[in-house]
């Protein structure tokens, strides 16, 4: 906070310098039932209305009338609810699933307010739509995409997605024409795939792959492994407004597909991350690139700017894991730290690279690029010395949520824990046009920070302490020039 009557050597050091607008929130909730409920997901509209999906293995959610599915069908279920951007009221809320396991890990909308939502189950009997383009679990565990109407009321479409072993998407995007691209990886042989696709035939082991689906979820546009003779995971993916794909994850097979002119095309540690950029008709390869050091290191989210600039975010075990001139921070702290970097449009070098993190554990989750090219990054932390700049609170419990702003050059702009005295994991972000950042994830604190006249403001796991879901908007924090007429000079 700016303050008057300092003294003379702090006035001569604040000026030609900045003024940091204090980090603040503008409404925290609890979205939770008796027991375990999870966020993991969270969007918003051009209103500011919030989409959250997560699981739930509580039966009393404050399902809304008319909902799809107004009750659990067994295991663990998912549920898709969308908030008014006031935070204090449901537009609608249901539950989804089968009688396994169904758990979500992609999460969009269209221009028409229609939900998508993507994920694994073991259910037999997941909800599927006449004319899906498969209606049966093929394997142990399949993949899932799911469409639900903008009221919550039905199923546009729903259908599984995989072979005959195990398969798992790990992230989803929507282009303006409603179709969906899905990335996950699998174990099967027999993913379907689309002969006309990059690659067709597994490279071995377990591959990554990259489906397109259509708006209706009758039919694969294309459909392709992607990696090499080892164990390749993708964990994430963006695309542009030219339909052109960016995945992320990570890789031990030492012939993971790499591009000419890439930054790097070989392999250094036991896994190394890769960005790879795949055309709009889902052919060709338009760069593919390796990143890492001697240690494991692993990406688990990814964006891309109106440049094509493509941002990653990831854990790292090296020491040597490439750090660019002037980054915020170019060594390891301790225990688990994490990675940001930013690669350019080409493939071909890094506009900025840093560790972040503290002395303890620090996990990344999720990571959404404005329209200033600035990067938000949420995780969880159990580092008591995580960095934090404007910092709505310092840890308060074993691990608390965080916000962190980078901007374009890589720079700290803000940095935020935010938790109660139990557990608080983050697991998702996402922006408004505005610049406000939302994050959702799951709190076994009966005391997570709440506003007032917010949906809810109690865990309603009560005396039990089991988790609940949350959703919290934090205002855009911006920079603002000192006015010298603010302060006077004081002894």
């Amino acid at each position: 906070m700016c303050r008057k009557g300092l003294s003379l050597l702090m006035f001569l050091v604040l000026v030609g310098t900045y003024c940091f607008g204090v980090t603040h929130m503008e409404y925290s909730t609890y979205l939770g039932g008796s027991t375990t409920d999870a966020g993991s997901l969270v969007a918003v509209d051009s209103v500011g209305d919030i989409y959250i999906t997560g699981y739930t293995n509580s039966i009393d959610l404050p399902v809304s009338v008319g909902a799809y599915s107004s009750s659990t069908t067994g295991g663990t279920d998912m549920f898709v609810a969308k908030l008014y951007s006031s935070g204090t009221a449901l537009a609608f809320f249901t539950y989804i699933g089968g009688n396994g396991e169904d758990f979500p890990s992609g999460l969009a909308f269209d221009s028409f307010g229609n939900v998508y939502i993507a994920g694994r189950t073991s259910s037999t009997n997941f909800p599927t739509t006449v004319g899906a383009y498969t209606t049966s679990l093929a394997g142990g565990t399949d993949s899932f995409i799911t469409k639900i109407n903008a009221t919550g009321t039905d199923l546009l479409y729903s259908t599984y997605l995989g072979g005959n072993v195990f398969d798992q998407i790990n992230g989803l995007a929507v282009d303006a024409d409603g179709n969906a691209y899905v990335v996950g990886y699998t174990a099967s042989s027999n993913f379907p795939v689309v002969s006309s696709s990059y690659k067709p035939v597994s490279g071995g082991g377990q591959d990554g792959f990259i489906t397109k689906v259509n708006t209706t979820g009758t039919a694969l546009l294309y459909s392709t492994y992607m990696g090499g003779s080892g164990t390749d995971f993708i964990t994430a993916v963006a695309i542009n407004t030219s339909g052109n794909v960016f995945v992320t994850g990570y890789t031990d097979s030492s012939n993971f597909p790499t591009t000419l002119g890439a930054y790097s095309t070989v392999k250094v540690g036991n896994n190394d991350i890769f960005i790879t950029k795949l055309n709009h008709e889902g052919t060709a390869l338009v760069y593919s690139t390796l990143l890492g050091g001697t240690g494991n290191d692993k990406a688990v989210t990814i964006d891309v700017d109106d440049l094509e600039n493509a941002y990653v975010a990831g854990y790292t075990a090296s020491s040597d894991f490439p750090i660019t001139a002037g980054a915020y921070a170019t060594h390891l702290m301790g225990g688990l730290d994490f990675i940001v970097a930013k690669m350019n449009s080409t493939g071909s070098a890094l506009e900025y690279s840093t560790y972040l993190g503290g002395k303890g554990n620090d996990v990344v989750c999720s990571i959404a690029v404005d329209s200033s090219r600035n990067a938000f990054i949420t995780g969880y932390t159990y580092s008591s010395n995580f960095p934090m700049i404007n910092s709505y609170q310092t840890l308060a419990g074993s691990a608390d949520a965080f916000l962190t702003k980078i901007d374009s050059s890589g720079n700290l702009i803000f940095s935020t824990l935010v938790g109660g005295s139990g557990a608080d994991i983050s697991t998702g972000v996402a922006l408004d046009l505005e610049g406000n950042a939302y994050i959702t994830g799951y709190t076994y604190s009966t005391n997570y920070p709440t506003t007032a006249g917010a949906y809810s403001l109690s865990n309603k796991g009560g005396a039990n302490v089991t988790a609940d879901a949350f959703i919290t908007k934090f205002g855009n924090s911006t920079m603002v020039p000192v006015e010298l007429s603010e302060f006077m000079i004081t002894e």
